[in-house]
């Protein structure tokens, strides 16, 4: 080793890497020392290298937050303009120009805002002249539906607290039996009326409000009951050849021929606390001859015959 060697004075070698990181670099490779030290070194060196880089850019290229700031201002970007100003020292020459610019950008931002709320109040207002209008043809027409009936099929209306069902509310009359397959071409009929009517009324396209039909309540009752009451009675019946169960039993039981029955219809008639089963066979008498019967039952809502007789 040549200790007589500038490179080879560590404490020398290492002052040169942090004020001149070239010659601190030339140095770290002319040293006779290990491998993995010169990286280090070598690091070190490039990052001193690179800091001294950026003081030296900013000394001969300093940035002007005020340039910066109005550049921002007139692009319309009024936040990161108010950021560039404030970074403006107060020994600056141009500080009082960055306060006007932050005062300038705040009020471009006002200006904004007062704009966007403004805008809003307005569509606000559109929108509630826009239902009010909708809300009174809405109302005219169905004042109109409900007083053409005069009381007879529809007694009154509503609406859903959003409006965007109107119910037609059916008299006690209109809603017996199945009631529905009565105003399910009625439905149709007024919902294109109403869709018609409302397109012409306002410009927009407006939300069509869906029309549906309510049976009166006490009526409601009675056609739930009276549908059991139905469903139970069926209950009694074959679903494969239609005929009364314990009828049929019956029958089969005192022909002269068991054999020979052959169902061909069965009908009933509801009288409140029974039922008459009227059923036509066909059965072999006592001469051998096949012939058509007809009887009627007495039945129970339990299905239990009560009396038999021969039409």
């Amino acid at each position: 080793m040549e200790k007589g060697k500038w490179y080879n004075n560590k404490a020398l070698l290492i002052i040169l890497l942090f004020i001149f990181p070239p010659v601190g670099i030339y140095g770290i490779f002319q040293r006779d020392s290990k491998l993995w030290k010169k990286l280090v070194y070598l690091f070190c060196a490039l990052f001193m290298s690179l800091i001294l880089f950026g003081i030296v850019i900013a000394i001969l290229f300093p940035v002007n937050y005020y340039e910066e700031g109005n550049s921002l201002l007139n692009r319309g970007e009024y936040k990161e303009a108010i950021n560039r100003f404030e970074r403006v020292g107060k020994d600056n020459k141009q500080y009082k120009d960055a306060l006007k610019g932050i005062q300038t950008a705040e009020q471009k931002i006002d200006s904004i805002k007062t704009a966007i709320i403004e805008k809003e109040e307005k569509e606000q207002q559109q929108k509630k002249a826009r239902l009010d209008k909708l809300r009174a043809v809405k109302t005219n027409w169905a004042d109109s539906i409900v007083k053409d009936w005069k009381g007879s099929f529809i007694k009154s209306w509503g609406a859903s607290a959003n409006s965007d069902t109107i119910y037609f509310q059916l008299t006690k009359n209109a809603s017996k039996g199945n009631w529905r397959a009565s105003t399910d071409l009625l439905q149709s009929n007024y919902q294109k009326s109403l869709d018609t009517l409302l397109n012409s009324a306002l410009e927009t396209s407006p939300e069509i409000p869906q029309i549906i039909f309510i049976p009166d309540s006490l009526q409601h009752s009675i056609n739930l009951k009276e549908a059991q009451r139905e469903k139970d009675i069926l209950k009694q019946f074959s679903v494969w050849d239609g005929s009364h169960t314990k009828l049929k039993r019956y029958v089969k039981n005192n022909m002269n021929d068991p054999k020979s029955f052959e169902h061909v219809e069965s009908t009933y008639a509801d009288k409140g606390s029974f039922i008459y089963v009227f059923m036509k066979f066909r059965g072999t008498n006592a001469f051998g001859a096949k012939v058509l019967n007809e009887v009627r039952a007495k039945v129970d809502l339990q299905g239990n015959i009560l009396s038999v007789e021969q039409l």
